[in-house]
């Protein structure tokens, strides 16, 4: 059973094309109208099961296989192909439009204008080529002739040139005829070429859907979102598509156009893979970061800068606390107060204490902050200490006053 294309009653016109909502599968086909597969009718790939067939604007029969279509060679091509029937064509409604106002024909007919001020040599015979072979692609898009036709209708204001040239075309174009019966060995070199061309850019066209699957997975697995990462190569967010790209190239080719231009939409489709790419390393990162267990390479240089920054300060702190016991054991005999000569490093009347400096620092060392944050904590754990040590000697000097005044208050007392 072949799937039917969606009416064009339903499609809508956008800056590139036109685009097609399909409530059963919730998937937005973008499309030109020009693809010869089941696209050209609004029926993307992603609308339907592996395996289904449609047949496209070529009139070949189309499969699904992956994430797009490809011909199905089994079945054999229908005769006369259909047209896709979309409202209005992108660029130029009608053949009276293409010649008003596309660029070549206003620069043809404005040659043609001056030409009767000219003299037979200064014609541009290039311009003038260029112009009628792409008159006669328009005439067949829109079917106002027949290729046959077009030789007849030629204007008599063509060059001897163009005459000679098109004729030439011609005889091509019954070689190429006899040659689909028995293909020469000659022609066979041209054509291994092209392949090898059309199979980088195949390779990137499939490198792309290949890696946004990976990412897509991942992504909904992270977020529950396909889409939350980096959107479809063929979605309207993504603008000018990989599977756009990818046709262009193959018409591009197809047409013998010069190699810089297809080059660029080679280049165009790179540039999506390097896309696809750094949204797949993205995807990991957020993976790796949400996992409880860091990964092994990571554990070594973290745990080395730990132990040497938290020994220095942890020392300075267990130091605090422990000239803090002996300030307070003397001047509980001394004074019968502990907090006398200085308050408890983590008190009220201390203001930030110790403690609180050590947590600050653990924290720092912990959000990789800067060093020289984390060293400004550390020379206030300092503070601390050289502040216990002048309470101890301050305790000390005290209890030799008090032993040198009972001595003396003794011997007094003996005489």
């Amino acid at each position: 059973m072949l799937i039917e294309a969606p009416s064009p009653s339903e499609f809508k016109q956008t800056k590139s094309g036109y685009s097609y909502y399909d409530t059963s599968s919730d998937v937005t086909c973008n499309f030109k109208g020009t693809e010869p597969s089941p696209k050209g009718f609004g029926l993307c790939a992603r609308m339907v099961v592996e395996g289904d067939r449609s047949t496209g604007t070529d009139g070949n029969i189309w499969i699904k296989k992956g994430s797009r279509w490809v011909k199905d060679n089994s079945v054999a091509a229908s005769k006369s192909p259909k047209k896709a029937s979309l409202p209005l064509p992108i660029k130029y409604s009608s053949m009276m439009e293409w010649r008003k106002k596309s660029p070549i024909s206003k620069r043809f007919n404005k040659m043609k204008h001056d030409y009767n001020n000219v003299s037979e040599y200064e014609w541009d015979y290039e311009l003038s080529y260029m112009y009628h072979s792409e008159e006669r692609e328009m005439e067949k898009m829109f079917g106002v002739l027949n290729s046959n036709e077009i030789r007849n209708n030629l204007p008599d204001y063509i060059g001897p040139w163009e005459h000679s040239v098109l004729e030439k075309e011609k005889g091509k174009q019954k070689a190429v005829t006899k040659s689909k019966k028995t293909p020469p060995k000659v022609n066979k070199t041209p054509v291994s070429k092209s392949k090898k061309t059309k199979s980088e850019a195949l390779k990137i066209h499939d490198e792309v859907y290949k890696t946004w699957e990976k990412v897509a997975k991942k992504s909904k697995k992270m977020y529950d979102d396909e889409e939350r990462i980096i959107p479809h190569p063929d979605g309207l967010v993504w603008g000018y598509g990989t599977y756009h790209k990818y046709l262009d190239w193959e018409t591009c080719v197809a047409n013998s156009r010069p190699k810089r231009e297809c080059n660029k939409i080679v280049t165009l489709l790179k540039q999506d893979l390097t896309k696809m790419n750094k949204a797949l390393t993205k995807v990991d990162k957020a993976i790796l970061k949400s996992k409880k267990t860091p990964p092994k390479v990571k554990k070594t240089p973290v745990a080395k800068s730990k132990k040497k920054t938290k020994s220095e300060a942890l020392k300075i702190h267990d130091e605090v606390y422990k000239t803090w016991e002996k300030v307070a054991k003397k001047s509980k005999k001394m004074y019968d107060d502990e907090e006398r000569i200085i308050p408890h490093p983590d008190g009220l009347a201390w203001g930030y204490g110790t403690s609180h400096k050590y947590l600050d620092w653990e924290a720092c060392v912990a959000n990789s902050l800067p060093k020289r944050e984390c060293n400004k904590i550390i020379t206030l754990l300092k503070q601390d200490l050289t502040k216990m040590n002048k309470a101890l000697t301050k305790v000390d000097t005290a209890i030799l006053k008090s032993k040198a005044s009972k001595s003396k208050a003794s011997k007094s007392k003996k005489v």
